[in-house]
């Protein structure tokens, strides 16, 4: 099972050996495990700006505070990350530097060899999740090829193959490798055999790049469908993302935006979810392009979604 994780995870880019993968229930489970084995009660973890609602339900159940860095167009700065490292003294990193969530931003090759030369010198570990990293068709190498003594890389199937496999695969620094599967031990003992079976022979028979390619050519033409009824530069979005990122018009406001297209029975996420620190939300909402079963359903909704940006708050269309 640890070498189909090694052939899954090496496809993404980064050459791992057997021995050095660790098998979780889900992406989910196994940034619990990380948090456990990287930092203590009362202590602080690194995140972008917006960050990954689980990361935030999980930093709350572990009594971990998140610190804030800022982001620009490719996603974490690397001046920014060393600054607050300095400031916080923070030596855990959570980051997602492809299809970024909420974003869907994804740093260059630039960037991420940048990431690293400031992890690398502050000796930060870093938590790499790259969930959706197979829905592009050539993505960058993992920001653990450029760290991988003090990165985690975390691969998970839920995503791409199927919501009900939950199984994730982490390539640990060797160094670490015994410390996490303590953890692993310590709160399931291991991943169900039969799910991580499934998902192996899924990987070695071809399945799974079958259905990441179909899921991949699902997005893209969801994407086009969004173009088509979106104001032209409103989001920000990727080839083979499974959402958007749709900035509001003045004067909207995240919070009541999500309200009024959920009266119209459309839901979005509003930013203040992903939002962390004391930063006020900043008027955009994520909008999923896959939650709906067909092409139809989403274009109703965001035909929905186009006609209430063109409305004032409180008072219905916009005289013109």
């Amino acid at each position: 099972h640890r070498a189909a994780g090694a052939t899954w995870i090496r496809r993404l880019g980064l050459e791992v050996s057997p021995e050095d993968v660790v098998i979780c229930a889900g992406a989910q489970h196994a940034m619990m495990l990380l948090l456990l084995t990287l930092a203590r009660p009362g202590g602080t973890v690194l995140v972008e700006e917006l960050t990954y609602p689980g990361m935030k339900s999980l930093a709350e159940a572990l009594r971990l505070r998140l610190e804030p860095a800022e982001m620009d167009r490719e996603g974490l700065l690397p001046e920014a990350l060393d600054e607050v490292s300095r400031r916080s003294g923070a030596k855990v990193l959570y980051c997602m530097p492809t299809i970024h969530n909420p974003t869907t931003r994804t740093m260059s090759v630039a960037r991420r060899q940048a990431i690293a030369d400031v992890a690398r010198e502050r000796e930060l570990f870093i938590i790499e999740d790259d969930v959706q990293g197979n829905l592009i068709d050539e993505p960058a190498p993992p920001l653990a090829s450029f760290l991988r003594d003090q990165c985690f890389y975390v691969s998970s199937l839920s995503k791409t193959l199927a919501p009900g496999l939950r199984v994730a695969f982490v390539a640990t620094p060797q160094s670490e490798r015994e410390r996490l599967s303590g953890a692993m031990a310590s709160t399931c003992w291991m991943t169900a055999p039969l799910a991580v079976e499934m998902a192996a022979r899924w990987i070695t028979d071809g399945t799974a790049l079958e259905v990441v390619a179909q899921k991949r050519s699902e997005a893209s033409a969801r994407l086009e469908l969004a173009r088509e009824h979106l104001p032209r530069d409103s989001f920000e979005s990727a080839p083979g993302a499974y959402h958007l990122w749709l900035e509001l018009p003045a004067p909207w406001r995240a919070d009541d935006f999500t309200a009024a297209a959920l009266d119209r029975g459309v839901g979005v996420a509003s930013s203040a979810i992903f939002t962390t620190g004391r930063a006020a939300a900043s008027p955009f909402v994520r909008l999923s392009l896959t939650a709906v079963e067909s092409q139809r359903e989403l274009a109703r909704g965001l035909k929905t979604i186009a006609g209430l940006l063109r409305e004032t708050p409180g008072f219905g269309p916009a005289v013109v």
